[in-house]
This record gives structure tokens, C-alpha cells and sequence, in this order.
């Protein structure tokens, strides 16, 4: 609200409560790209987000039209009048996660008060912009599929309601940018703040533009793409270095998730540079959903509750104290047991990094070792069946090995025989089973499946590996921004998240 004790007396005496006592918003600072560090992109807790430039909403807000012609506000006790002309409304720098902040660019203005000696005065004002913070939400889609197996289908639209005005109005006053001077009489500045704010909070409705659209609880078969099908959305902007790299995102969780208490938050770098647009699937969906199960596919003797995932969502490891046994390796007459004695899956920034431990015992009391550590990055590539993703070393692996040998115990010449073989053998499990998951990843991701077998994770990497246009569709399609079109993929990596960057074909 405005301070009363700013505004002069003689406006007080003239003006109702109800135009003097606007909300207002203070102008946000803004953070700017080259502010922050590194260019990790996290989900803030959500499954996917969908972010596209403020530019090309903003295109399609004048594309379409949807900006309300003008305003008339009257406040019938004090004869007070205030209309203008509106030029096309535009989402601007200063908001924030839920908070909005656009644009009204208003012209020929014209205004009516009564004096205190009751005579009528008019005024007038060509040209500013009134700069409001306002919110969105999701409304059901009037038109909805009769097949409840389609889903249903919710428009991110702005809030025209509140259920506490007082405290969280539809729309505040930020500031108005006066571009034809100084106002004059001063009482018409407070006239056309009031009577613009106050019109906004009756009428922002009249704003009739479909910013997105979001198909939730699509229903699918036997779980294909359950991690990354919404089941409930919302939104979130972020700031850029610029009005047009300024980011809106659509946030959902997936699977029947509810958000718990995730913020309205997106990330300054989900979009990649040289892509249009930005789909991001979190760490935790891709860790739980798509490489835990495939564990035991691996490691027979292994289950899923063997393994842990931190609450970072960073990593899967195997639990303190577990150990798992490993295919036995045979040599001559002899045949030994390895045991994954820790193992952990990683990801930092773009790579995913496995590090593995075991030991196998040669005899009582002579236990070998192997230790190894992989690294691996996942990017865009082709197959006979089109564009696909691909997984390759980032570097080498670091392997050591070993033995543990109680004091007093003679070491014969087949043990290091056996030694050799074991440390050999040992070493193609820990780096199959590196590939192996990171094959089992791509598998999931490509074809939506969270076990794939194995002969469909070892198609991973090859000419036969199946295309990523089912993962484009499944991932991307249930949201659609206006005026968008197909997406267009340039751009998969790992980078915390799982990102996929392209065009969204805007027209």
C-alpha cells in the first residue's frame, strides 16, 4: 500500500481511500547470468520443467491479440474517472519464481476529479507504461478429451482471482514509467496509478491469453514413461541479462508426485546455448526410475534395497556394510567369489562417474583386491533408426588391484597365477557393469521403459539403438506452448539434470 503521509495533503482531501491505497510492489533487483557460478542445471525438486524465452511468449501474446483494448475505471462516490488505450502487454524484467512482471504500455490517457470546491477538472497523459507484478495458474481446458484414458488438459493463464486480496492481490502497481514528462495537476498521477491498478484487479481476466497448455495423468500402459508423464504442474521465471533471455518454465511432477514443498524455481541455464527452448528431467527420475532397477539385472545376487540413493539425488551407492556376490571366476580347477564390497554411482555436472570395490578371497587368510573408476558422458548421436543417444569414456579409467595377505601366510605359485586371473576377470565385470548401466539409462530414457532387459540395454551404442523421437514425443508433447510446434532436438546432455535442448518450432 502506499504511504499516506507521502502523499499530499490536498490529493487526501480530494481522492477516495481506494485509489490512494493501492498495493504495490517494490521493483526487484535483478541477478544477472554472468552473477552466477557454474552452469549446473537443477529441477528444484520438480521431475521435468519446460522453459522457453521470455521473447517468444511475448511474440505470441501480439501474435494473438490477447492484450485487452483499453481500460475505463470510475469510482462512482467521487465522480473520479480515469481511460486510456492499451498497447500490447509484455512479461518484463523483475519477477520471480511465481511473481510476474509485465509490461502495459498505456496512451491517451483521460481523466476527470472534482476540486474541493467541487468543480469538474479534466486532464490528460499520452503516453506511459505501468509496470504490474501479477501471478498465473493452471484452469481446466474447456474442450477436454471424452476418453478419460487421453488425460485432461489445463491452461496456464493469469490469476484473476484471489482468495485474499488484501494481502495477495491479483494485480500490484511496481512503478509507472512516465514517458511524456511530468504529470500535471499532480493529483492526476495518483488518479491514473489508482485507476490502473485498481482496473487491473477487476479486470485482469480480460488478459485472455493461453500461455501453455498441459496434459496431466495421460494414461499409460504397463508404465512406459511414467517418469516423465504430469501428473500435477506449475510455473516458474526466472530473470536473464535481458528482457528476451529471461526464462518462463513449466514445472511438473510426474508419476502421481505431489511437489511437497518444492519452490516456484528454475534454473537461469535450463535452456542450452544455441537451443530455442529447454526440457529438463531431474536426477532423481532417471536414478530411482530408470538405473536402480536395473541393478540385479546386473548383479543377480544384488536387489534394489540393497542400494541407497543420497539425498542430494546424486548418487546411488551400495549400503554400508552390504556386499554382493559376483560371478565366480574359474581358473583351472578352482573356482573363486568375487564380492562387490562398495560401489557407487555418481553424477557431477555432465559425467557419471562409477566407482566400484572388490575382493575376492584366493584362500584363508590371501584376499584379492580390484578397485576401479569410470567416467562417462551421454550426447546426441545417430543409429540406423535416426537421431539417438549415445554414451563414451570422458577419460580413461583408473584401475588398481591388489592383495591382502594375513601375516605368516606362504604365497604358492598357483595363488599368483589365480591372482592375475582373478584381477582380469574382475576388472571386465566392474567395466561391463560401468556400461552396462549407463546402456541401461539410455535404454530407459529411449524407450520409456524402467527395466529394460538386457538384450535391450546392449543395443545401447550401436547401429540398432532406437531412435530418441519416442522420448521427444513422450517427454515433450503432453506440454505445449503457444504457438509452438513439433520439437526439433539439437542439443542431450547430462548437466546435473538430464537436458534436452531444440526448437519448439515458434512460428
Amino acid at each position: 500500500m502506499a504511504s499516506m503521509d507521502k502523499i499530499p495533503t490536498e490529493v487526501q482531501n480530494i481522492l477516495p481511500a481506494s485509489l490512494l491505497e493501492i498495493p504495490r510492489s517494490e521493483d526487484k533487483l535483478s541477478v544477472t547470468v554472468g552473477e552466477v557460478g557454474a552452469e549446473e542445471v537443477d529441477t528444484f525438486g520438480w521431475d521435468t520443467v519446460f522453459a522457453i524465452p521470455i521473447k517468444d511468449v511475448n511474440k505470441a501474446v501480439v501474435d494473438h491479440k490477447s492484450s485487452p483494448k483499453g481500460f475505463r475505471y470510475e469510482d462512482k462516490d467521487s465522480g473520479v474517472t480515469c481511460s486510456g488505450s492499451f498497447g500490447d502487454w509484455q512479461i518484463c524484467k523483475g519477477g520471480d519464481g511465481e511473481d510476474i512482471h509485465m509490461c502495459l504500455p498505456v496512451r491517451d490517457l483521460r481523466g476527470t476529479y472534482y476540486n474541493v470546491a467541487g468543480k469538474k477538472v479534466a486532464f490528460g497523459y499520452e503516453k506511459l507504461n505501468a509496470i504490474i507484478e501479477i501471478k498465473l495458474k493452471y484452469i481446466p481446458h474447456q474442450d477436454q478429451p471424452t476418453d478419460p484414458k487421453v488425460g485432461t488438459f489445463h491452461n496456464l493463464v493469469v490469476r484473476d482471482k484471489s482468495e485474499a486480496p488484501k494481502t495477495d492481490p491479483v494485480a500490484s502497481l511496481v512503478t509507472v514509467e512516465w514517458e511524456s514528462g511530468a504529470v500535471e495537476p499532480e493529483i492526476a498521477k495518483y488518479i491514473i496509478e489508482g485507476a490502473i491498478t485498481n482496473w487491473c484487479n477487476e479486470h485482469l481476466g480480460d488478459f485472455a491469453h493461453v500461455f501453455a497448455t498441459v496434459n496431466l495423468n495421460r494414461y499409460i500402459d504397463k508404465g512406459e514413461w511414467a517418469f516423465c508423464n504430469p501428473s500435477y504442474t506449475s510455473y516458474a521465471y526466472i530473470d536473464g541479462n535481458t528482457p528476451d533471455d529471461s526464462v518462463l518454465g513449466v514445472l511438473c511432477m510426474t508419476g502421481g508426485r505431489v511437489p511437497g514443498n518444492n519452490a516456484q524455481q528454475i534454473s537461469r541455464f535450463a535452456i542450452p546455448k544455441g537451443s530455442e527452448a529447454g526440457f529438463l528431467i531431474s536426477r532423481e527420475r532417471f536414478l530411482k526410475d530408470l538405473i536402480l532397477p536395473t541393478l540385479p539385472l546386473q548383479w543377480t545376487h544384488a536387489s534394489v534395497n540393497d542400494f541407497t540413493i543420497s539425498q542430494d539425488n546424486r548418487t546411488i551407492s551400495l549400503k554400508d556394510g552390504l556386499s554382493i556376490q559376483l560371478p565366480d571366476v574359474h581358473h583351472e580347477s578352482r573356482s573363486f567369489t568375487p564380492c562387490l564390497k562398495r560401489f557407487a554411482l555418481h553424477i557431477s555436472g555432465e559425467l557419471l562417474r562409477v566407482d566400484a570395490y572388490t575382493e575376492t578371497e584366493i584362500s584363508p587368510g590371501i584376499v584379492s583386491w580390484c578397485q576401479s573408476t569410470h567416467w562417462y558422458t551421454i550426447g546426441l548421436g545417430k543409429s540406423k533408426q535416426g537421431q539417438t543417444l549415445v554414451y563414451k569414456e570422458y577419460q580413461a579409467p583408473v584401475i588398481c588391484h591388489g592383495k591382502h595377505e594375513s601375516p605368516g601366510i606362504e604365497i604358492l605359485d598357483w595363488m599368483l597365477a589365480a591372482l592375475a586371473v582373478i584381477a582380469t576377470a574382475v576388472l571386465g565385470i566392474l567395466t561391463g557393469g560401468a556400461a552396462f548401466f549407463i546402456g541401461a539409462l539410455i535404454i530407459g530414457l529411449l524407450t520409456g521403459l524402467a527395466v529394460a532387459t538386457p538384450e535391450m540395454i546392449a543395443v545401447a551404442n550401436t547401429d540398432t539403438s532406437p531412435s530418441i523421437d519416442l522420448l521427444a514425443f513422450n517427454a515433450i508433447h503432453p506440454i505445449v506452448w503457444c504457438d509452438s510446434k513439433d520439437f526439433k532436438l539439437n542439443f542431450a546432455s547430462l548437466n546435473s539434470s538430464f537436458q534436452l535442448g531444440g526448437n519448439p518450432g515458434f512460428v
